[in-house]
């Protein structure tokens, strides 16, 4: 039995022909290890012949993780969802920017109200089961019922199987913010996709956390293009 680390560290460097793979352990990513340690029975297997992309994001989506390449490595991160205010991030303000960020209108066509997560117990010999995750907020919000299931092989007992759909429906029921922004280009130039920063929209007092998904360098004009999400689990 390898643990859910070491697997994707593994099919990881199987994907990008190389042996040097990290996990990180510093304090952005010591949550990740703590919530893969909440997941006891989590055993990640293959059945069946797949890309090594399908069997790393299979293993990535149970603790919302991501990968990113750094410094010529795959590195492995996840967004905590610890509620707990990062500290010691660089701090990009309005001034800083080349243009007023570009918010994407946040709609609700993927909210969700009821989350159903779908594994094999071993309970009952490993056979499929189901649980389910309900908001009543989301539900009265919307006045109907949205469903959305999501396959979790790697989730083996009934009770992390309805942790996860409660975390699922938690994150789901509400639209993801995302925008692109113009930076600077010597404000911004040691931020890579993967890499949380703080957005100060001084004069007003309202600061954001938000995360690095894209990171696009012109060829001229000193900047950088970045999209970015408000980080999760912080709210």
């Amino acid at each position: 039995c390898v643990d859910v680390p070491t697997w994707a560290a593994l099919a990881a460097a199987h994907q990008a022909m190389t042996a040097t793979v990290q996990v990180p352990t510093d304090a952005t990513n010591t949550t990740m290890m703590d919530h893969l340690a909440q997941m006891a029975y989590g055993s990640p297997y293959l059945d069946r012949q797949q890309a090594a992309s399908a069997f790393i994001g299979g293993i990535l989506e149970n603790f919302d993780g991501w990968i990113r390449r750094k410094d010529g490595v795959l590195e492995i991160g996840s967004f905590p969802h610890d509620g707990v205010m990062p500290t010691g991030l660089t701090e990009l303000t309005l001034d800083d920017t080349q243009q007023l960020p570009d918010f994407d209108s946040p709609g609700y066509t993927d909210v969700i109200t009821d989350a159903i997560v779908k594994h094999p117990d071993r309970d009952w010999n490993m056979e499929d089961q189901s649980e389910m995750g309900t908001n009543t907020a989301a539900r009265q919000r919307l006045g109907e019922t949205r469903f959305k299931t999501f396959e979790r092989p790697f989730v083996h007992t009934s009770y992390q199987g309805q942790q996860q759909a409660n975390e699922l429906v938690n994150f789901y029921c509400r639209p993801e913010m995302g925008l692109k922004a113009t930076y600077r280009r010597e404000k911004a130039v040691g931020l890579r996709p993967g890499d949380r920063f703080t957005q100060n929209y001084a004069p007003s007092s309202f600061e954001q956390v938000m995360r690095i998904t894209g990171r696009r360098d012109p060829g001229a004009g000193g900047t950088i293009e970045l999209t970015i999400i408000a980080e999760r689990g912080l709210s």
